[in-house]
């Protein structure tokens, strides 16, 4: 153990002696950070909501997440304004009647509406906004029938309806899964967060296989041979990640969707693993710095064409299985033995 610390400490402080590893690192939380804001402001469509009486379906709105940004405005007339010098796109006037507005509908009476819309124009993005208003009115309006039907029918009074309606309305009847099983993120930029840190990782393990090219000419460590021989070129672009996965860890930290010290710490140790396999791979096969260093752009937007950061990749199945990034964001418990295989293969071609 004592020998294996002796060797991560060599392999680290050389590489921090050159400025590149130190600019990376500092990129991870910048990175990450910028992301986390653009998260807190991922609104694409701005709505402005005046609720003249606290209603229900307002805290559902704003309590959402979605491409609709909600802000609340103190009146109707500051709403108008803000739809019209384009600060927002629509404006939504919760009345003070709204609840014996939907009362009145479900008793078949007729109703002036509880909700005012005010747009400037009627767009697409505007009809998806009309769903969600529509969605969040939604419970207020299912209990009113469903209360009404029951008082008609059993006589039940309405304390005791909302308790049995309680039961079973707020319940989450559709569930959310990726092709492998898994549940997808919920924030909407957890992926590119996630996505793009990876890609900062591989840049940095490729960067460590091209110096490993000086080294090697050198014949730094050609004393060493065998099995031991062949993975210390892995282990040194391990060793160059470990520091960049400790930033990682704790950046992602201060994101709405860490998953605890734990997994992500052994998730991102697995990752590390794998791209060094991985880059120690593409270091073989290219053989030359000055190959690797070309191919080196291609690699990481071809990482990002295969990964689900931004969109679902379009490939088959047993392709998508050989990126890293891949499987990072949706199966990290095939990483090891992904490197393992990895290792195996760069292990048998000769440098």
């Amino acid at each position: 153990m004592k020998k294996l610390l002796v060797w991560y400490a060599l392999f680290t402080k050389r590489l921090f002696r050159r400025p590149v590893f130190p600019i990376l690192l500092l990129c991870i939380p910048l990175l990450i950070g910028t992301l986390a804001l653009a998260a807190q402001n991922e609104g694409g469509i701005r709505v402005a909501v005046v609720q003249e009486k606290e209603f229900d379906a307002v805290k559902r709105l704003l309590d959402s997440e979605s491409l609709i940004k909600y802000e609340l405005y103190p009146s109707e007339e500051s709403a108008r304004e803000a739809v019209a010098s384009a600060k927002a796109d629509t404006a939504w006037i919760f009345r003070a009647g709204a609840e014996a507005e939907i009362q009145k509908l479900a008793t078949g009476k007729h109703t002036s509406g509880a909700v005012t819309v005010i747009e400037r124009e009627d767009t697409v993005f505007l009809h998806m906004a009309r769903e969600q208003l529509a969605a969040a009115l939604y419970p207020d309006v299912s209990f009113a029938l469903f209360s009404d039907h029951i008082e008609k029918q059993w006589g039940a009074d309405k304390s005791t309806v909302r308790g049995y309606y309680a039961l079973t309305a707020y319940k989450p009847i559709i569930a959310f899964e990726s092709l492998d099983g898994q549940k997808p993120e919920t924030s909407l930029l957890l992926m590119p967060v996630r996505g793009m840190l990876t890609l900062l990782l591989a840049l940095t393990a490729l960067a460590s296989a091209i110096y490993w090219y000086a080294d090697a000419e050198r014949g730094a460590f050609s004393r060493i041979s065998g099995v031991q021989g062949q993975l210390l070129p892995i282990f040194s672009h391990f060793c160059t990640l470990l520091p960049a996965a400790v930033v990682s860890v704790a950046a992602l930290a201060f994101t709405g969707g860490f998953r605890g010290w734990l997994t992500e710490s052994a998730q991102l140790m697995a990752l590390c693993l794998a791209l060094s396999a991985f880059s120690e791979l593409m270091r073989k096969i290219c053989r030359s710095p000055e190959l690797l260093g070309a191919l080196t752009p291609a690699v990481l937007v071809a990482l990002l064409a295969l990964s689900p950061v931004f969109t679902e990749p379009q490939a088959p199945k047993w392709v998508l299985y050989l990126v890293p990034s891949f499987l990072y964001l949706r199966n990290a418990a095939l990483l090891v033995p992904y490197a393992i295989v990895l290792a195996a293969v760069a292990s048998v071609i000769k440098e």
